[in-house]
């Protein structure tokens, strides 16, 4: 028995380095994966969404059309003809040319990855006042003030929510009363 312990005992010591550097290779792959997907999510949907699909923009022209009839909560905004929207999972900002002008843009967006994309993006729109990303979900967009907004737009983003119930109550708190 004593010599099964001593060879278990020497087996530990030899390969220890061996183990605790296995074990801090798992873990760094169980850190940085999630992280590695965003980016690469990120980074192909800026290269998908470089060239615009023209059935798809006309869809969006007809849907967004709408926008330039709605009137602002806000009496500063009302003035200047412009309304407040807020943009839930913006990506790199590819709805920015169907808004109106003057419009005042929030936007959430889960993955920090698409920041730069964004800010790229949002350069090619100075008719819009287009805020930071507010790096959050739908779900959890606490950030954004009850009855604060007149439009919420979402394309492309219920299919990867994971609590639908949860982000329209988060819609029907920010939207302003009787807007919806």
């Amino acid at each position: 028995m004593a010599e099964v312990d001593y060879l278990i005992a020497n087996w530990i010591t030899t390969n220890l380095p061996y183990i605790i550097g296995s074990l801090l290779v798992i873990w760094l792959v169980k850190v940085k994966s999630a992280d590695l997907r965003q980016r690469w999510f990120a980074f192909l949907m800026h290269q998908l969404t470089k060239e615009k699909d023209a059935k798809v923009e006309e869809v969006k022209k007809d849907l967004f059309t709408s926008l330039g009839s709605i009137v602002s909560h806000d009496p500063e905004l009302r003035k200047d003809n412009a309304i407040k929207i807020l943009e839930i999972g913006v990506g790199t900002g590819v709805n920015f040319s169907h808004y109106p002008s003057g419009s005042h843009l929030m936007v959430v967006e889960p993955n920090p990855h698409f920041v730069k994309y964004y800010n790229d993006n949002r350069k090619k729109f100075p008719n819009i006042r287009s805020e930071e990303i507010l790096i959050t979900t739908g779900e959890k967009m606490d950030e954004v003030p009850d009855n604060s907004v007149d439009v919420v737009v979402m394309t492309l983003v219920l299919c990867s929510v994971s609590e639908t119930e949860k982000i329209l109550q988060q819609i029907l708190r920010v939207l302003v009363p009787g807007w919806h």
